[in-house]
């Protein structure tokens, strides 16, 4: 959503029109495991996390809330407020790093 829009409205009213995409996404089982949860979606206010085990399944995930948008009158993302983050798990003895690229 354009940076300040959800100035200008309630939160209720954003989380109605977001339902649907927040649903789409959690439908797709695209996501990381946690715990033996599939999480592929985190949102707060209107600001949304995606996470995806491959750069493919992010792009899937990235297709849906894209459609989603496009239903949704005057909705888009905000490209110069998002950001792609790389975690690598690697194992060095007993011990584990995660690696941000």
């Amino acid at each position: 959503m354009a940076q300040g829009k959800v100035e200008y409205c309630h939160r209720g009213f954003f989380a109605r029109y977001a339902w649907d995409m927040l649903a789409q996404v959690a439908r797709s089982r695209i996501g990381c495991n946690v715990g033996g949860t599939c999480i592929n979606i985190l949102s707060y206010a209107d600001d949304i996390v995606l996470l995806a085990p491959s750069w493919r399944g992010l792009q899937h995930l990235l297709d849906i809330v894209m459609q989603q948008c496009e239903s949704i009158n005057n909705m888009s993302l905000n490209d110069r407020k998002s950001v792609c983050m790389v975690f690598f798990l690697r194992v060095f003895g007993l011990k584990w790093y995660v690696l941000l690229s």
